[in-house]
């Protein structure tokens, strides 16, 4: 099985999911893990948001989406995600 996506448990506080997804048969299987890493603070004199947003849920196969690219100016950050399940893409913007 492949790792195709990770996010915080919305039920749990202190876990992760991690979704995996079988090669072979297209099954999916997620996993709680239980988070030790404290939480991240940045401290960048960069404009724009601190944090990553939450992974989109593909709209086609409603699985999360993988970040793979991320464009900044000084009037918006745009994040570019693609499904590893379907191969759709979407873009958000923080402006």
């Amino acid at each position: 099985m492949r790792l195709i996506g990770s996010e915080r448990d919305p039920d749990e506080a202190n876990n992760d999911l991690l979704t995996y997804c079988c090669e072979g048969c297209d099954e999916f299987l997620v996993l709680p893990i239980e988070s030790r890493a404290s939480p991240v603070t940045h401290t960048s004199s960069l404009p724009g948001p601190q944090a990553f947003p939450k992974h989109p849920i593909c709209p086609r196969c409603e699985v999360p989406m993988w970040l793979v690219e991320m464009q900044t100016s000084c009037e918006k950050v745009e994040y570019f995600y693609e499904c590893k399940a379907c191969e759709g893409k979407m873009s958000v913007t923080d402006d």
